[in-house]
C-alpha cells in the first residue's frame, strides 16, 4: 500500500511540473557572486543586464566568483562549472565565463561552443587583465566593464551572419598603366541591408499617424486571407472600444535586429497608434529559419498594462499555440485576452492553470491522508521486528570524541530570482526604447 502511495504521489507531481525546452536554462544566475563580494543591489543589477544580453544576443553570460577552488586551476574550475550548470545557448552551447578567484585576485575567461571560441580565442588575456586591474578598487566597476565589453564583442562579431552585400569587381588593365594616370580606387563601404519601411535618416524622423495603414501585416503569409480580415475586424473592434492602437505583424527576416527592437521601430516609423505618446500595443511573430519566435509589447499609456504577471500569462499561453503550429488560434486566444486585460487590468489565468490549481489540491489532500495513516498506523500496539538497536542502548552512554566532516563531491547550483521586469523577452515584462524618437515600450515574449 505504502508502495503504490508513493507511486500515485510521484506520478502526480510529475504531471504537475512544466516540461518545456528551451534554448538555454532560464533559471540559473548568471552572476554567481558566493562571497558578496558585491552588495545584493549590485548583484541583482548586473545580473538582469547578463540576462538580458543572453536573450539579446543569443548567446550565455555566466559568472562565477569565489575565493577557493581546490586544487583546480581556474581553467579547470570554469569548464567543470560550465557544463555542469548547463550553462549555454543552443544546441552548441554558445557562451563566455568569467571566473573570478578573490583570495588571489585572478581571473580567467573561456569562451565555450563554435561561436565562443571563435569571438574569445584571442581576447581573454586582455579581458582577463581589465577584471584583474579594477577589481581591487571596484569590484561593480570590474564586472560591469566586463559585461559590456564582451556583449559589445558579440554584438560586433558573434550575431547572425549579415546578409551579403555586393561588392562591384575592379578590372585590373592587362597592361601595366602609367602611375600619373592611376587614380585611387573607391572601395564601396558594406552596410547592413535595412527594411524597406526604414527611413532613411532616424534621427530626423517626425512622429505622425496613419489612420489608413493597415494593422494587420502578414509578411510571413502564415495566415489565410480570411484569417487576415478577420484580425483586422478583430483589431478594429479592440481600437474602437479601448481608443489606443492595436498592431499584429509577421515577418520571416528581421535584418539582424532583435525582435523587440524590429517590433517597436515597425510600430513606431509607420505611423501607428494614438495620441501624442503613440499609445497601443504590437503582436510580432517572427518566422525567422533559426530564430523563431514572438514579442508583444505596449507604448504610451498601454505600458503600464503589460506587468510581469500580466505578460507572462499572456506569453505562455500564445508560446502553447505557436509550437504547434496553431498561429491563427493563438492569434484569436492572444487578443481575445488582450481585450480583457484592456478592461479589468488583468489576464485571466488559462484553464490549464486552474487543471493545474486542481491537481495540486489532489496531491496534498493524498499528502494530508497519507499523514493522517501514518498517525493511526503509530498508534496501533502491533508487534514487529526492531531494525535497529536503539531500544537496546542505554541513553547517554555513547561518548563521542571526535568527528570530522569529509568533503567528497561538490556540486553548484543556483536558481535566480524571479523579478517583475527583466531585460530581453523571455518571460515577464521587460522594458525597450524605440530607436526612433525615444518612445518606450513595455513587453515581452517568446522564442519557439
Amino acid at each position: 500500500m505504502k508502495k503504490k502511495l508513493l507511486f500515485f504521489l510521484g506520478c502526480a507531481l510529475l504531471l504537475a511540473l512544466p516540461c518545456r525546452a528551451a534554448e538555454y536554462n532560464e533559471e540559473l544566475w548568471r552572476l554567481n557572486d558566493y562571497v558578496e563580494l558585491l552588495t545584493e543591489d549590485e548583484q541583482y543589477e548586473l545580473e538582469d543586464i547578463a540576462y538580458g544580453a543572453v536573450e539579446e544576443l543569443r548567446f550565455d553570460f555566466p559568472i562565477c566568483i569565489n575565493d577557493n577552488y581546490g586544487e583546480d586551476t581556474l581553467e579547470e574550475f570554469g569548464e567543470w562549472f560550465y557544463e555542469r550548470n548547463a550553462y549555454g545557448y543552443g544546441d552548441n552551447r554558445d557562451g563566455v565565463l568569467l571566473i573570478v578567484a578573490t583570495d588571489t585576485g585572478e581571473a580567467e575567461v573561456l569562451g565555450f561552443g563554435p561561436r565562443g571560441e571563435e569571438i574569445f580565442g584571442g581576447e581573454t588575456d586582455s579581458l582577463r587583465a581589465l577584471v584583474q586591474e579594477k577589481l581591487a578598487a571596484s569590484p561593480y566597476d570590474a564586472i560591469s566593464d566586463y559585461i559590456t565589453l564582451v556583449t559589445d564583442l558579440v554584438r560586433a562579431i558573434g550575431m547572425r551572419e549579415i546578409p551579403p552585400v555586393t561588392i562591384p569587381l575592379v578590372t585590373v588593365p592587362s597592361e601595366p598603366v602609367p602611375s600619373a594616370d592611376v587614380g585611387a580606387v573607391e572601395i564601396p563601404v558594406q552596410t547592413r541591408e535595412m527594411p524597406d519601411w526604414y527611413p532613411e535618416d532616424p534621427a530626423s524622423f517626425v512622429d505622425f499617424h496613419d489612420d489608413s495603414a493597415p494593422r494587420v501585416v502578414d509578411r510571413a503569409d502564415i495566415f489565410s486571407d480570411r484569417e487576415e480580415r478577420a484580425f483586422a475586424a478583430q483589431l478594429q473592434a479592440l481600437r474602437d472600444k479601448h481608443g489606443v492602437d492595436f498592431v499584429l505583424l509577421t515577418d520571416d527576416y528581421t535584418y539582424d535586429f532583435p525582435r523587440d527592437v524590429y517590433a517597436a521601430d515597425y510600430y513606431i516609423y509607420n505611423g501607428y497608434g494614438t495620441g501624442d505618446d503613440s499609445s497601443g500595443m504590437i503582436l510580432f511573430i517572427c518566422m525567422e529559419p533559426g530564430y523563431r519566435g514572438f514579442w508583444d509589447g505596449g507604448t504610451g499609456s498601454c505600458e503600464s498594462l503589460f506587468t510581469g504577471k500580466n505578460q507572462d500569462r499572456l506569453d505562455d499561453q500564445l508560446y502553447d499555440y505557436m509550437v504547434d503550429g496553431e498561429y491563427a488560434a493563438g492569434v484569436e486566444n492572444y487578443f481575445n485576452n488582450v481585450d480583457k486585460l484592456f478592461s479589468t487590468g488583468r489576464v485571466p489565468r488559462a484553464s490549464g492553470e486552474y487543471a493545474k490549481l486542481g491537481g495540486i489540491a489532489g496531491v496534498i489532500g493524498l499528502i494530508v491522508s497519507a499523514i493522517s495513516q501514518a498517525f493511526l498506523r503509530s498508534g496501533m500496539k502491533t508487534v514487529s521486528v526492531a531494525r535497529s538497536a536503539e531500544s537496546y542502548l542505554e541513553p547517554g552512554s555513547l561518548k563521542l570524541t571526535h568527528s570530522r566532516d569529509i568533503f567528497l563531491h561538490r556540486s553548484v547550483t543556483r536558481t535566480r530570482r524571479k523579478t517583475e521586469s527583466r531585460s530581453g523577452g523571455g518571460g515577464g515584462s521587460s522594458g525597450h526604447t524605440s530607436s526612433s524618437s525615444g518612445h518606450s515600450f513595455s513587453g515581452g515574449g517568446r522564442s519557439f
